[in-house]
């Protein structure tokens, strides 16, 4: 083995023998006291020489080991990694990623578990099982009561990639986990497709983060797992038991098919969070919230009035409505103290009225800095929309970051093109500004003239313009490139 020279991070990098150089990195960092290490070579046999370098590192506190995709290493590759971790006697934090199809089964996660509930002094663990690892719900229950040993534990992560066969049982094993981590702060929990968790599942898992009183930050994402309105009821209980929490992520992906009545349970659990700070909320496409999930969830926003940064996403077909736009609106009407928003709603049919009311809701936000916003195709906001939404925009001095879409088939004329686009010149502030412009006559480019003219503090400009006319482009160019403070510019003609 060779040493390279120490750069000036403090960092050392170690490396193998030419061959497994080629299938490995090792890095140490000695100021953090933290170990990186990545392998892509193939089989349990390399894992040996690989995981055999701790033995340099007895006093580490933190270790980061990525064994990546397609590997194959088996249940024997997870003995030697057990092996490796358990000679670190100092760890505090943990970091273990096992990619895609490396084929621990049931037997490598009992494996890993042993080698974790041997970190008794663990304030940190972060592990990913990627997809097709076939663990089985057995195996998931070994890793869960491997994690419970850790009396310690504050920040846990977990995700578990598709076809990993989580299951009712590795629920209800993850709920008895929750139950013995009394020191909890930090928690994050990451379910792709095909799990097989469902409403049944979920109600082991709510009942898990429920018995989390220490909890201040949760992030949950659930993708493809068929949960429903009452698997969503469960998960939404247990959150809405979480009264210190300061930050939350919850993303409900496509096809959970949660309803209105799961939508009317995340809105109900929002409402009692009233310490929260930070909020991401995703309800991604094909969950059919309706018009009436909507307005529960503004109602629970409107509650929220401690949020200083909300992310908020309605994918496509949750046909929210105009109803349901304009109770959102009316939930964000009172976040006074947001200073960041980032808002997309993707096809819903939120019509004119729907848009004017997420308009009014916008007004209040006069303290944001950075806001993010797009309305997604065939949503029909009309005139009336963009000129409340650009009214909106004009009353927000205080904006640094404007990053504005309204894409196609949203019934708007150059007329409501042009009133967006004056509202940009009244945030004077701005440093980085980034549209999606429907240009294409000439008044448009008289507008943006205007309004560029107005904020010549920007340093960051990135323009998509759909069909401006030749004769302007040379006026185009001149404009963009009078801003001294300018460092990018991206200017594309479609």
């Amino acid at each position: 083995m060779s040493i390279s020279e120490i750069s000036a991070d403090c960092s050392i990098e170690y490396q193998m023998n030419d061959i497994f150089q080629e299938k490995s990195k090792i890095t140490y960092d000695d100021e953090n006291q933290l170990v990186t290490m990545s392998y892509w070579g193939e089989g349990a046999a390399g894992v040996v020489e690989f995981v055999n370098t701790l033995n340099k590192f007895k006093e580490l506190n933190k270790l980061t080991m990525r064994i990546e995709g397609d590997n194959k290493i088996g249940s024997n590759g997870c003995k030697t990694i057990t092996e490796g971790i358990k000679q670190c006697e100092n760890l505090t934090s943990l970091s273990l990623y096992i990619g895609h199809a490396n084929n621990i089964g049931k037997d490598g996660a009992k494996e890993l578990a042993n080698g974790i509930a041997y970190c008794k002094d663990l304030i940190e663990f972060y592990l990913t099982i990627d997809s097709k690892n076939d663990m089985s719900q057995d195996g998931v229950r070994d890793l869960m009561n491997g994690i419970s040993q850790l009396q310690n534990l504050e920040v846990l992560d977990l995700h578990f990639g598709v076809f990993n066969c989580f299951g009712v049982q590795g629920s209800q094993s993850l709920c008895n986990a929750l139950q013995s981590l009394q020191k909890l702060k930090q928690l994050s929990l990451y379910f792709d497709s095909l799990n097989n968790i469902g409403s049944e599942g979920m109600k082991y898992i709510g009942e898990g983060i429920k018995s989390c009183k220490l909890i201040k930050r949760l992030n949950i994402r659930v993708f493809g797992n068929q949960i429903g309105p009452q698997g969503t009821k469960y998960l939404a209980d247990g959150i809405k038991n979480c009264p210190i929490l300061v930050q939350l992520t919850l993303q409900i992906g496509y096809d959970n098919k949660i309803g209105q009545e799961g939508a009317m349970a995340i809105g109900d659990c929002l409402g009692s969070l009233f310490k929260l700070q930070q909020l991401k909320l995703n309800i991604e496409r094909c969950n059919q919230i309706h018009s009436y999930g909507a307005v529960a969830i503004g109602n629970g926003l409107q509650n929220c009035k401690n949020l200083k940064h909300l992310s908020f996403t309605i994918g496509c077909l949750n046909n929210i409505g105009e109803e349901g736009a304009l109770g959102i609106g009316h939930g964000i009407f009172n976040l006074t103290k947001l200073k960041t928003l980032e808002f997309l709603i993707e096809y819903n049919n939120i019509g004119e009225k729907g848009a004017v009311g997420l308009g009014k809701g916008l007004e209040t936000l006069i303290n944001l800095q950075k806001l993010e916003f797009t309305i997604g195709y065939s949503n029909y906001i009309g005139n009336e929309g963009s000129k409340s939404i650009g009214n909106a925009i004009k009353k927000m001095d205080s904006l640094k970051i404007l990053k504005f879409n309204i894409f196609g088939d949203n019934s708007i004329d150059q007329d409501g093109v042009n009133e967006l686009v004056n509202s940009f010149g009244f945030c004077k502030n701005l440093q980085t500004l980034c549209c999606m412009i429907q240009a294409d006559k000439a008044t448009t480019f008289d507008h943006m003239k205007t309004s560029l003219s107005n904020i010549d503090n920007c340093k960051l400009l990135e323009f998509v313009l759909f069909q401006v006319p030749l004769q302007n482009q040379k006026d185009w160019k001149k404009i963009l490139w009078k801003f001294k403070k300018l460092q990018s510019l991206v200017y594309m003609r479609r």
